[in-house]
């Protein structure tokens, strides 16, 4: 009687392990994922960053000064 109760036992014991392998494989690859979509976040993040400390440093383009530039004297 003890062989077969054994051989359920391991039968058991198989199948639990099979499942916990399956739930951390699951969480192995939830993790990949999530550490994936951070770092392109990320990326993205420091990319748009660049673009617009690049584009606020740049001046401005106008036409033509509004104010009239007066001559210059030496002082005597």
């Amino acid at each position: 009687m003890a062989p077969k109760t054994d051989h359920l036992m391991s039968l058991r014991a198989e199948r639990q392990l099979r499942q916990v392998r399956a739930f951390y494989t699951a969480g192995v690859l939830l993790w990949a994922t999530a550490a994936a979509f951070t770092g392109l976040l990320l990326t993205a993040s420091l990319w748009l960053r660049r673009i617009q400390t690049s584009t606020a440093s740049r001046p401005a383009h106008h036409a033509a000064p509004r104010h009239v530039i007066a001559p210059r004297h030496a002082n005597a």
